[in-house]
């Protein structure tokens, strides 16, 4: 079945997979779900400051928008970059980018599960083709055409191990480009700390700390924010600190810059995915009681 819906979507123009997605996210949001209910957990946890009705117009348009990106993603992956870079409208913060690549240094361009990421990818191929780790999805009929979607434009996928991490050493003592995606619980054994995002303890990675330690080099965050015709690309500074000794200081700066980024796109964020479900001290999940 999903792999009929995957051949179904990518045949799906990008205007119709916008409209598609308004009906099928005012679904989502009236009807009982996991990714409903998620996402109602987190936006009311990272944005108390909004009355009960602005949460409730988030979390709709939050679904909506997740909703868009799944049915974006089959076309964008069948067509390769070509057809993504098409979709590109505008680009804020180029001259970040720009002072970086002339600096010599290494890139370590920090893309959240914010807009389109997969816009991200082939938008900065075009310039120093990046290394960026890539997990196997769990629809094998999958592998093939990721792979060869994100290496259409020049990226190099390496795996999720020590051997990815050594290429991404690599890349970055060789002054070219890696790609990294800040915002995952990381699993057990991948190294983690626990750290304030938006107001709470989050499980973050270490591994930005760890590279910046051994190799010095420019971080960037970056997202492709989704606008009526396509995508903006935005580039921001990193905040300071990211490559502080003490990792639970390094993984705080970590999320601000996270949180910089979701601030410009709050309804494009991945609000559904469970990113405070692992808490300090054994304390219970905010989503134990969730369906």
């Amino acid at each position: 079945m999903i792999k009929i819906l995957f051949n179904l979507f990518s045949h799906l123009p990008h205007r119709a997979a916008k409209r598609l997605a308004v009906v099928l996210g005012h679904l989502f949001f009236w009807l009982p779900n996991r990714e409903k209910n998620i996402a109602t957990i987190n936006i009311a946890r990272c944005f108390p400051e909004l009355s009960s009705q602005a949460q409730q117009q988030l979390v709709k348009q939050t679904l909506i928008d997740n909703v868009n990106t799944l049915l974006e993603l089959p076309r964008i992956f069948t067509k390769g970059g070509d057809y993504a870079l098409s979709l590109i409208q505008s680009v804020h913060g180029q001259q970040h980018y720009d002072a970086a690549l002339q600096s010599g240094n290494g890139v370590i361009l920090l893309a959240p599960h914010l807009g389109n990421w997969e816009i991200t990818i082939h938008y900065f191929n075009q310039f120093s083709p990046m290394t960026a780790m890539f997990a196997p999805p769990k629809q094998a009929f999958l592998y093939d055409i990721l792979q060869q979607a994100r290496e259409s434009t020049g990226a190099k996928l390496v795996p999720t191990n020590i051997t990815g991490i050594r290429a991404l050493m690599k890349t970055l003592k060789n002054g070219g480009a890696i790609g990294i995606l800040p915002d995952q619980q990381p699993k057990a054994g991948q190294g983690g700390v626990f750290a304030d995002f938006m107001g709470h303890s989050a499980l973050t990675m270490t591994l930005v700390s760890q590279l910046l330690q051994r190799q010095s080099a420019t971080v960037l965050f970056v997202f492709a924010k989704r606008v009526a015709s396509g995508y903006d690309i935005h580039i921001l500074p990193a905040p300071e600190g990211l490559d502080h000794k003490d990792e639970r200081l390094a993984a705080t700066a970590l999320n601000q810059g996270v949180a910089a980024c979701v601030h410009l796109a709050p309804s494009q964020y991945q609000w559904t995915y469970k990113r405070f479900h692992r808490q300090p001290n054994d304390e219970q999940s905010p989503y134990e009681n969730a369906p």
